[in-house]
């Protein structure tokens, strides 16, 4: 669960480096350096730890599952999300690439043909309104629907990232090197993206900080406690912790740019953490 928590204070990142990361960079400019940066830190991570000999024994069945969850965890699910955040404002894309818990808990009971019980439904709905609590800090009247092109963008890269981590736990491989295979094929990717949408650009100045702290933090180093975490916890408890991102950036905002806190927050808190217990409990006794 540690290492759930490390992924949740990255995360909570996402919305700062992406508008400062995305100053003077289009959104496919962004996706190839932050997704190549991430290459390099978990690459030279895997070299230093000698990891990268378990890659060569490698059967052609992994290879095929490695280059599918690369290209829909790491590239796809990064791909809509800038997008949404070039066509949107913060509160609408947030408004929607949060739902991505709810995503989990649903492919993880899909998938394990686990039945469906009532207090999933509890973590669900208590979430998404945790979500949107946040969002429209306590004042639902004043939460605006996002523009049709930037729901679906946001809610198909939410989709898929919850897809891809329900899947990747079934890959035998440690999270080091598996997450270098990923983010390689994200970069080659987002490379043959941005060179028939755009052209190559370096950032400047006053957003390279951003762009390599997304790219070695928010992306990189955090998919290897996410896999890590997933290996140790299951799925639908580590959606309950994830539904604290939303707050999370909050209190990045709050602390970066004085945004004022609202006690909406503490009550979605108050929410998850309530869900989480019930749960907890009653998957136990079940």
């Amino acid at each position: 669960m540690l290492f759930g928590v490390v992924c949740i204070l990255l995360w909570g990142l996402i919305p700062v480096v992406s508008v400062l990361g995305m100053k003077g960079l289009d959104q496919y400019q962004f996706l190839f350096l932050s997704s190549l940066v991430s290459f390099v830190t978990l690459g030279s991570l895997t070299l230093m730890q000698k990891q990268g000999r378990k890659l060569k024994s490698q059967s052609i069945i992994f290879w095929l599952q490695a280059i599918i969850l690369g290209l829909l965890g790491t590239f796809f699910y990064y791909f809509c999300l800038y997008q949404g955040y070039k066509l949107g404002s913060n509160i609408e894309v947030l408004s929607v690439q949060y739902t991505w818990p709810a995503w989990i808990i649903v492919f993880a009971l899909l998938i394990s043909k686990t039945k469906f019980k009532w207090h999933h439904g509890i973590v669900i709905v208590s979430g998404i309104a945790s979500v949107l609590l946040v969002i429209s800090k306590g004042n639902m009247k004043a939460l605006v629907v996002p523009d049709l092109a930037v729901l679906l963008w946001v809610l198909l890269g939410a989709a898929g990232f919850a897809l891809f981590s329900v899947l990747s736990k079934s890959v035998k491989m440690a999270p080091l090197p598996l997450n270098t295979v990923f983010f390689g094929v994200a970069s080659v990717a987002s490379f043959i993206l941005m060179q028939s949408k755009s052209h190559f650009a370096l950032p400047a100045s006053d957003n390279i900080a951003a762009v390599l702290a997304n790219g070695i933090l928010v992306n990189g180093v955090s998919y290897y406690f996410w896999l890590a975490a997933l290996r140790k916890t299951k799925a639908e408890y580590l959606s309950l912790l994830t539904f604290l991102t939303p707050l999370v950036s909050v209190i990045y905002l709050v602390l970066l740019f004085n945004e004022p806190f609202y006690p909406a927050y503490s009550f979605a808190f108050a929410m998850v953490v309530i869900s989480g217990v019930i749960s907890v409990i009653a998957s136990k006794k079940t």
